[in-house]
């Protein structure tokens, strides 16, 4: 079975360790809200969407709302998620040197055999 096709549209916050929030469009399933995060170490990661409640004491927790079973498949999202997140922050400081940056939120699309273009998009699109 191929690979499916994977599009990632990133909204840059740079809040705290929160790099950016991103959409995965991975074949025909969209998965809302995941996290590009750098730690301590400035390395990125890529966590899932999650939502908080309270424990039997009261206490705030965290658990996510998405579950990759299959951690060959995780790790192979994460890493065409960062090396599209690398690609666009690349081509928006290529583009700074040029032009004021763009507000519109970003987009790659990664294809199944990983090759990468950046063609010129009016409307502020990367695509990978």
């Amino acid at each position: 079975m191929p690979k499916p096709h994977i599009r990632c549209e990133f909204r840059f916050v740079e809040a705290g360790k929160i790099q950016a929030f991103v959409d995965i469009h991975y074949g025909v399933f969209v998965m809302k809200d995941f996290k590009v995060i750098q730690n301590q170490d400035n390395e990125l990661w890529v966590a899932p969407p999650s939502r908080s409640y309270r424990d039997t004491d009261g206490e705030q927790r965290w658990t996510d709302t998405i579950w990759i079973p299959d951690h060959r498949e995780k790790a192979s999202i994460q890493d065409t998620v960062l090396a599209a997140y690398h690609e666009v922050r690349r081509a928006e400081r290529e583009e700074e040197e040029e032009v004021p940056p763009p507000t519109a939120a970003r987009t790659a699309t990664v294809r199944p055999d990983g090759s990468i273009a950046l063609p010129d998009l009016p409307d502020g699109d990367v695509t990978f």
